[in-house]
Order: C-alpha cells, then sequence, then structure tokens
C-alpha cells in the first residue's frame, strides 16, 4: 500500500460534494452508503455522482493523478453460473440482448426514467440490490468514460467500518 499511495501521511477526507485538493496526487474512491434495497436513483445520487465528479476533476487534471483506487465489491456481478466471457470482461447487465452502455442507462435513470423502462429484462439479482447494481454500472462506466486515467478497481468481500466509527 505505501508504494502505491507514497507518502499516506498527508492523506485526508474530502467531503461528497468538496473539491479534490489542488496538489492531490493518489485517491481512494469508496462508496457513500451501503444500503441494498433502495431506489436505483437515490443510489446513484449518493454513490455513483459523487464518484464521477471527482473522476471528471481528475480527467482535467491528469498528469498530476498518479493514481485512483476504487473501492468496489467481489458481488458486482451476480452469482454463478454467468456466461464465460473470451475478452474475460463480463458484459454490461449480463441478461437479455439489450445491448445499451452503463452510461445510457446512468443518464436515462438520472433523467428519471425507471430502470425496467430502460432495460425490461433485468438480471433478478440487479434488481434486487440497488447496491450492488449501482457498483456494478460504475466500474462500467469508468471502463467507458475514464480510461486514460490511472484507475485500479480493489473488489474485497466485505468492507465494514472499525468500531470506533459511524461513517455510512
Amino acid at each position: 500500500l505505501k508504494k502505491l499511495l507514497g507518502d499516506y501521511s498527508k492523506a485526508e477526507y474530502v467531503p461528497i460534494d468538496g473539491p479534490v485538493p489542488t496538489d492531490t496526487t493518489h485517491i481512494m474512491l469508496n462508496a457513500y452508503s451501503t444500503r441494498f434495497n433502495e431506489e436505483l436513483r437515490s443510489k446513484l445520487d449518493e454513490n455513483v455522482e459523487p464518484i464521477l465528479r471527482i473522476l471528471d476533476e481528475c480527467k482535467q487534471r491528469r498528469s498530476s493523478i498518479k493514481g485512483i483506487v476504487l473501492v468496489s465489491t467481489a458481488y458486482v456481478h451476480p452469482p454463478l453460473p454467468f456466461p464465460a466471457v473470451e475478452s474475460g470482461r463480463l458484459p454490461f447487465l449480463l441478461k437479455g440482448d439489450v445491448k445499451i452502455s452503463a452510461t445510457e442507462v446512468y443518464d436515462k435513470v438520472m433523467d428519471g426514467i425507471p430502470i425496467q423502462d430502460i432495460v425490461p429484462d433485468i438480471h433478478p439479482y440487479y434488481k434486487e440490490n440497488s447496491y450492488v447494481f449501482s457498483k456494478h454500472m460504475l466500474e462500467h462506466m469508468i471502463a467507458e468514460k475514464y480510461s486514460e486515467l490511472p484507475v485500479c478497481v480493489v473488489r474485497p468481500s466485505m468492507i465494514a467500518p472499525p468500531l470506533s466509527f459511524d461513517y455510512g
């Protein structure tokens, strides 16, 4: 971790709506809320929109950004079995013949269109868990919109705060 992050003694928390400090070289991104069964739009507002805003800032200053770690979840893909893919990257949504990008889905949901109207045959796993679906969508959006940034996705099986903290 020290090798990846450099001098992490200067680490600071940035509020969800605050700007990234101009001297930032490394960023670790986490979800704000891990509640599972909420409306998808609220999950995107809480967990995806702030990260996209930060990534947009990083894109503008890409020469000074040396590394970005996105803490995702091992549960972004539905339980096995899921189809094997030659590229090794599972496709967005995994069910049906819908060919739509994660960015298109995000934009439509943010415009108020219900996910069932965008992707009628959405995988039940995602329909039942807006948190996991928002993480799945975010990973694909990063590949679509921010491929030039030095992003590493880390998928731990579980994230929990220490007993002494009360973070979302």
